[in-house]
Parts: structure tokens; C-alpha cells; sequence
């Protein structure tokens, strides 16, 4: 089983891992407030393109759409903006604490 899969026609899911990238943004740029080197907003595009998926997912769910070529170009754009997101965030997070 493919582990996007686990996505398809469950917005709920989505909405959840949205919720993860949402507290984790918060959780550094309460970090970032006190060292500004800390850079949270890939945290937050994260976040945004999750609930925009989420949302789209929750409509293609509605439309019961059966052929989902989207997925091919949505899959693709998740996966990288989640990775940055993390490594970019949780990295300035990490080098500013080894700094100091």
C-alpha cells in the first residue's frame, strides 16, 4: 500500500497532519521570537499547503470523483514542501541552539 494512500477520501487525515505542521510552526516561532536567526515560516507554508489539500480533498470527496490524476501533481508538491519545511525549520532551530 502506497502510504499517500492512506490519504485519499479521508480529509480528516489531512486536516490532522496540518494540525501537526501548525503546532510544530508555532512551537519555533515562539523559539524565534527570542533568537530571530530561527526561521519558522516554512513550517507555516507547510501548514497552508496541507489545508489546501485538505480542503481540496474534502471537495473531490463531496464530487465523489473516481479517476484522480491530481494526485500525480499534488503527491509530488506535498512531499517536497513538506521536507523543506521540516529541514529548513527544524535545521535553523537546531545550528542557532548549537551556536549558543
Amino acid at each position: 500500500m502506497n502510504p499517500m494512500e492512506w490519504f485519499v477520501w479521508k480529509p480528516e487525515r489531512i486536516f490532522m497532519v496540518s494540525l501537526v505542521f501548525f503546532l510544530g510552526y508555532l512551537t519555533i516561532y515562539l523559539f524565534s521570537r527570542k533568537r530571530p536567526a530561527v526561521r519558522s515560516y516554512p513550517l507555516l507554508i507547510s501548514f497552508v499547503t496541507w489545508i489546501t489539500y485538505g480542503v481540496w480533498e474534502l471537495f473531490c470527496s463531496v464530487q465523489q470523483y473516481n479517476i484522480r490524476v491530481d494526485l500525480l501533481f499534488i503527491y509530488p508538491v506535498l512531499i517536497i514542501v513538506s521536507i523543506f519545511g521540516i529541514s529548513a525549520s527544524v535545521g535553523s532551530l537546531i545550528s542557532n541552539l548549537l551556536k549558543k
